[in-house]
């Protein structure tokens, strides 16, 4: 099982994201947005900064994405 670490880089509050297992791929790669699934482009997308992913003992960083609705 995935677990997901948050490491922001302001001190803004992030909203709680679902389990990255738990997400479709272009909402892991930031495409769409993770909390509601809108699809973004650079000019839409926030930021919600790197996250570490440990999957089957791989820790690896993923950089989940939000629209401006959903990280306000």
């Amino acid at each position: 099982m995935a677990t997901s670490t948050s490491t922001p880089a302001t001190a803004e509050p992030v909203p709680e994201l679902p389990a990255p297992e738990d997400l479709t791929e272009r909402q892991l790669r930031g495409a769409d947005c993770v909390l509601c699934a809108t699809c973004l482009n650079n000019a839409t997308a926030v930021d919600l900064g790197a996250r570490t992913v440990d999957a089957h003992g791989t820790v690896t960083s993923w950089f989940p994405r939000a629209c401006a609705g959903c990280a306000s």
